[in-house]
Formats: structure tokens, C-alpha cells, sequence
């Protein structure tokens, strides 16, 4: 088992989720992991997670009586999301050859079904954020 697979195995055993993108996230990880570009592997987990948050905030705004500004949500959230789009472009550019036009076809297209699989993988870099900061900080 290479050390991505093992990565996405692991995060996913602590998620206790079968993840929807499990063997694309596994040429992410390794992508990063030959390039030596952990960082940037790690700032798609954590815009994910932060990205989902906000989603689910501005899904809920109404019903939360602290929320005072759902345009600031917005804003936030498309910033967020332009940011993390352009760092999974970057992230796919990266990858072999043989993956990359899929990737980016498949997460990256500009229409429903793209943005349906971009959400699915951003619920499982999710996962896999949690599990790094649990790796963090046990």
C-alpha cells in the first residue's frame, strides 16, 4: 500500500464514511506526495472543510438568529471556493498525464454534473481534514 492509499485508507476508517472519490483522492494524495507539495494537498482539505462549512451556514441562515449578514456569507463563500478551485486545478495539473484531463473533466467542468462530483470531493477532503488534524494533535 503506497503512502497515499494509505493516507485516504486511514481517513477514511476514522470517518467511518465509505468516501465517493476514494480512488481519485488516492492520485491526489499521490500527486502531492511525489511532488512534495503536502502543503498544498493539506490547504484542499482545509478550504474543503471551511468551504462545506459555509454551505451549510448559508443552508441553515434562516433558522440561526445569530446570523446577521448573509451576504457576508456569500462573499465569503464564493472567495473561499475561487481559491479552492484554483488550488484542485493546480493539484490536478500536477498529476500524471494519464488522470488529469479526467480529473479536471470530471471536477472542474462548468456544468451540473461537474459540480455535483466537485461537492462530492469536497465532502471527502472533509473527511480527510479531520483526520489530519486528529493526527495533529494526538
Amino acid at each position: 500500500m503506497s503512502i497515499a492509499e494509505d493516507l485516504i485508507y486511514n481517513a477514511e476508517q476514522y470517518s467511518g464514511i465509505e468516501f465517493t472519490c476514494k480512488e481519485d483522492l488516492v492520485i491526489l494524495a499521490e500527486a502531492a506526495h511525489e511532488s512534495t507539495n503536502h502543503e498544498l494537498f493539506n490547504d484542499i482539505a482545509f478550504g474543503s472543510k471551511y468551504v462545506n462549512g459555509l454551505f451549510r451556514t448559508l443552508k441553515k441562515a434562516d433558522e440561526i438568529k445569530e446570523i446577521n449578514s448573509v451576504e457576508h456569507i456569500k462573499k465569503d463563500l464564493q472567495e473561499a471556493f475561487v481559491s479552492l478551485t484554483s488550488k484542485l486545478q493546480h493539484l490536478i495539473n500536477i498529476t500524471p498525464h494519464e488522470h488529469s484531463e479526467r480529473l479536471k473533466n470530471t471536477y472542474l467542468a462548468s456544468n451540473e454534473e461537474g459540480f455535483s462530483a466537485l461537492t462530492k470531493l469536497l465532502l471527502d477532503f472533509e473527511e480527510i481534514k479531520k483526520f489530519l488534524n486528529y493526527l495533529q494533535h494526538s
